[in-house]
């Protein structure tokens, strides 16, 4: 995963043979066990914890325009 910090949230999405979905990292959530990552995905409209060692190889960063269309969603939550 190459992490662009804004403010502490990095914006990206999962791709994997099921589809992409858009995930967010908050850095000031408390940490997760080790190997363990916390991100909220989109579709489910929850905090997710993902095992790091099989999802960090599938996590991309969003492109500028999607991360604002993302904020602007998510933002307030």
């Amino acid at each position: 995963m190459n992490k662009k910090t804004v403010s502490g949230v990095w914006y990206g999405e999962i791709r994997s043979k099921r589809g992409n979905t858009i995930v967010i990292r908050d850095d000031k959530l408390p940490a997760a066990a080790q190997g363990r990552i916390y991100l909220y995905n989109t579709e489910r409209e929850a905090m997710i914890q993902y095992d790091e060692a099989i999802v960090s190889d599938k996590l991309f960063e969003l492109d500028a325009e999607q991360q604002k269309k993302v904020e602007k969603q998510f933002k307030s939550g």
